[in-house]
Formats: C-alpha cells, sequence, structure tokens
C-alpha cells in the first residue's frame, strides 16, 4: 500500500509534467515587441524576448521526446504520439505550454523560497534528475521499439488468462491490440531498467544509513537539526565515498508527507522502515544515475544541455505550482476511504456495475473501489488542470504575450505536404 500511495504522488508530478511541460531560451530581444513584423521567422514574442521559428522547433522537438519519454513509461505506442506531432494544432497546443512554463518558472523564482539555500538545493536536485532522465532515454527508453504483430501475438497467449479477466477476450480489435501492446511495452521496460540499475549498482559501492531517515519521519530528528547539520552526521546514502545528505534531499520528502495518505501510512514503526527503504531506493538510482551521465559527458553535449535546462526548468515552476498555489485551492486528492464512500452509494455502485457487466469485469468489491477510485483520481486531476489554467490566466495578465499567425500558416503547409508524400 505505501508503495501505491508513493508512486501515487510520482504519477501526479508526471501527469503535470507531460500536459504542462517545457521552458525556453530566447536568443533575440525586442524594444517593442507589437512593432515586430509578422514574416514567419519568429514563432512567438514573450515580453521582450522574441523566439525565432528555429529555436522553437528546437525546443518543441525535445517536447516530442520528452513526450515520447512519458508514453513509453506509461506504454503508450510511439507512433501516437509521432502522429500527434503532425498535427499543427497539436503544435501550436505545445507553443501555448511553452510559455505557460515559461511564466510560471519566472514567477517560482520571485518566490523567497528559490533566493535562499533551501530553493538552491532543490534547483540543484532537479538538475540532478533531468540529468538521470537523460541517461535512462539514451540508454535504455530510446532502445525500445515497439512490438511486432507476432510479438505481440506471443505475449497474449502468454497471459491470456489474465488479459481476458482483465476484459481482453481476444485480438480482433485495434482497441485490445493496444492494450496488449502496452502491457508488452510496460513490462519490456521494467525489465529493462531492473537491468540497467543492477548494472550501475554493481559498479558502484553503496552503503545506506537507514535509521537517519525512519528517525527523520518519526519526528525523532527534527528539520531544524537537519539544516544546521554542518557536519553530515545525518547522510542517508553513501556511493563510493560520496555522502548524499538527508538536508540535501529534505524538501523532497517534506513534500511527500504533506500528503495525507502518506502521514497515516507511516504511523507505525513497520511503515516507517518500509517507506524509509523505498526513498532510499529511489535516491539510490537517481544519485547512480546522475554520476553515471557525469561520467558519460552527457550534461556536456547540446542536446543533453537544452534537455537538461528545460527539465529543469520545468520542474521548478511544476514544484512552485503544485506546492506553493495549488495547497492554497479546494482541490484534494481522494483517499481509498473517499473510493469506498461513493461507491457505497447505491446510484453509484449501480453505474459501476453496470459499466463492469459491459465491459465483462468481474464484479467484485475490491473492482468495485479500484475502479471508483480511478474515477474520483480522474476527476481530481481534471480541477488540478482547472485551478492550473486559473493560476496561468492570472499570470498571462502581467506579460505581453505575440504568437506568430504566419508562423503557423507555414508550419501547416509542411506539415500538410509531409503527410501528402507519405
Amino acid at each position: 500500500m505505501i508503495k501505491k500511495v508513493y508512486l501515487l504522488i510520482i504519477s501526479i508530478f508526471i501527469t503535470l509534467f507531460l500536459l504542462n511541460y517545457c521552458g525556453n531560451n530566447a536568443d533575440t530581444t525586442v524594444s517593442n515587441p507589437a512593432s515586430v513584423k509578422d514574416d514567419g521567422t519568429w514563432a512567438y514574442i514573450l515580453d521582450n524576448k522574441l523566439i525565432t521559428k528555429d529555436e522553437f522547433e528546437k525546443t518543441y522537438t525535445i517536447f516530442i521526446k520528452m513526450a515520447k519519454i512519458v508514453a513509453l513509461a506509461s506504454g503508450v505506442s510511439q507512433g501516437k504520439i509521432d502522429l500527434a506531432s503532425q498535427n499543427i494544432e497539436k503544435k501550436r497546443d505545445v507553443l501555448e505550454r511553452i510559455i505557460n512554463s515559461e511564466i510560471t518558472f519566472q514567477k517560482a523564482l520571485e518566490d523567497p523560497l528559490f533566493k535562499g539555500a533551501e530553493g538552491k538545493s532543490i534547483i540543484e536536485n532537479f538538475y540532478k534528475q533531468a540529468l538521470n532522465l537523460y541517461l535512462i532515454e539514451k540508454e535504455v527508453l530510446s532502445k525500445i521499439n515497439e512490438p511486432t504483430k507476432d510479438e505481440i501475438e506471443k505475449f497474449y497467449k502468454k497471459y491470456q488468462k489474465e488479459f481476458q479477466a482483465n476484459g481482453v477476450k481476444d485480438l480482433n480489435s485495434d482497441n485490445n491490440q493496444e492494450k496488449v501492446k502496452n502491457f508488452y511495452t510496460s513490462r519490456k521496460i521494467k525489465k529493462e531498467m531492473e537491468k540497467f540499475n543492477a548494472k550501475l549498482i554493481g559498479e558502484k559501492r553503496i552503503k545506506y544509513n537507514e535509521s537517519i531517515l525512519e528517525n527523520y519521519l518519526a519526528n525523532k530528528i527534527t528539520k531544524k537539526q537537519v539544516e544546521e547539520d554542518k557536519e553530515g552526521k545525518y547522510w542517508i546514502l553513501n556511493i563510493d565515498g560520496n555522502n548524499l545528505l538527508l538536508k540535501d534531499v529534505i524538501y523532497i520528502i517534506d513534500s511527500q508527507l504533506k500528503n495525507t495518505q502518506i502521514a497515516k501510512q507511516i504511523s507505525t514503526e513497520a511503515n516507517r522502515a518500509k517507506m524509509a527503504e523505498l526513498i532510499l531506493d529511489g535516491f539510490k538510482k537517481a544519485e547512480l544515475g546522475y554520476r553515471t551521465a557525469i561520467d558519460k559527458g552527457y550534461d556536456k553535449n547540446q542536446e543533453g544541455k537544452k534537455f537538461i535546462d528545460l527539465v529543469q526548468k520545468r520542474s521548478v515552476a511544476v514544484y512552485y505550482f503544485t506546492n506553493n498555489i495549488l495547497p492554497k485551492s479546494n482541490v484534494k486528492i481522494p483517499t481509498l476511504e473517499d473510493a469506498k464512500k461513493f461507491s457505497s452509494d447505491p446510484s453509484n455502485r449501480k453505474k459501476v456495475i453496470e459499466f463492469f457487466k459491459t465491459k465483462k469485469i468481474p464484479v467484485t468489491e475490491d473492482n468495485i473501489v479500484k475502479a471508483t477510485y480511478e474515477q474520483l483520481y480522474f476527476e481530481y486531476l481534471n480541477q488540478v488542470n482547472q485551478s492550473q489554467a486559473k493560476f496561468i490566466n492570472r499570470l498571462k495578465e502581467a506579460h505581453i504575450i505575440r504568437i506568430s499567425e504566419k508562423f503557423f500558416e507555414t508550419a501547416s503547409d509542411k506539415i500538410q505536404k509531409k503527410i501528402l508524400d507519405k
């Protein structure tokens, strides 16, 4: 249960990341944005920064690369992502999200948090995470191809009972084939990631200091003690003689502890030990990935630098929104108790059961609660997006924003020609 709750927090971050990803590096300054001729050579202007079409195309390409990474990790086919990239509406949508990300990032840096030591630590950790993500993309995800028709059929036969229990009775429809393909890809990614992590672990000397983390979760070590640790005695992980200090990652842990479900789960000593183990495992993989990426020089090549810069900026923007803006709204993440209460209502329960019957899903109490929770969680994400949209709209009022119509007319013609040529 602890692992599920922890992964839930990660999934929220990933969802926000995919829906609102990107930043940019402007390359031209203009004194009067309104007077700039719309000749198709630039994509948009944000305040006094003009983004050329070439700069936007580079950023857009990285967005598609990031979308593929998240899609692969979620079991979505690369083909669908590539198809989406050929849609001019999608391209304009990405541009809007780039602008949203940039103005949120600027707003975040105005916050006192990012001006102090803790803020610098946050930004540094996001840099490490971005570099680790780039390593995973280069070493694992980019090497995973979509399964062939034969591989899908063999995979379905191997797990036919499990698929049929979940409503996938055969491979006669495109929808069922897509579901099997997603499961196949997810399983393959998991296996390749396990092999990759095992290889990294085997190449390093690793020591753990679980008791420090467990004592912090139990409030036996205070945040003040951790922040004032100048001797480095509160270390939680050591890789090849290099310590990862609790104060360097305390903001990540505290962010997770704000969730009521996690707070309840670590109320017992046994659960605190499990949570500490899970958190340490995550930090271990991130640190190993970061150090390996540095060794391979991924922080030096041009694509890597841009990729890391964009991801780092976006991470700061997402962190600011989820920790400073979202808590002030009435949006609350659903709990299993909420799902049980909601599913106990006769009318709600009837709808779920009717849906199960049409999809030939076994009607069990566990399945009903699970489906209800997924419904509540989906509604929660919609509320998060609505809250974010309101926040973004308020931010836009303080900025000058121009989008080149000429650029998108030209881009649309090129995309249309590319599709016709195929």
